[in-house]
């Protein structure tokens, strides 16, 4: 088991490692989109990625996603959606 200061020399010498270009087999060759409308990335080596939805993407890259899910819920391209309690203390009864 290494020490605290080895495990701390250890993160300090990562971080000055120049960032690494992605593998060819990290890179996706094309895409699947689902039954569900979820999204899986499939690789060169025909792996098929976990799948990930719409939502998720956006929230992946940083964006406020509310109001992007509550579109697509009205318009029916996200189903199944139920209230979670929160829409009560932001003053949204539906």
């Amino acid at each position: 088991m290494m020490s605290p200061d080895e495990l701390t020399r250890l993160a300090e010498e990562l971080r000055k490692l120049p960032p690494r270009d992605p593998e060819p087999d990290d890179v996706p060759s094309s895409w699947l989109q689902r039954d569900d409308g979820t999204w899986s990335a499939v690789y060169p080596d025909g792996m098929v990625g976990e799948p990930f939805s719409f939502a998720q993407m956006l929230a992946i890259r940083g964006e406020d996603i509310g109001e992007v899910l509550e579109s697509l819920t009205s318009a029916g391209l996200i189903a199944g959606a139920q209230m979670t309690g929160a829409e009560l203390f932001e003053g949204r009864q539906e």
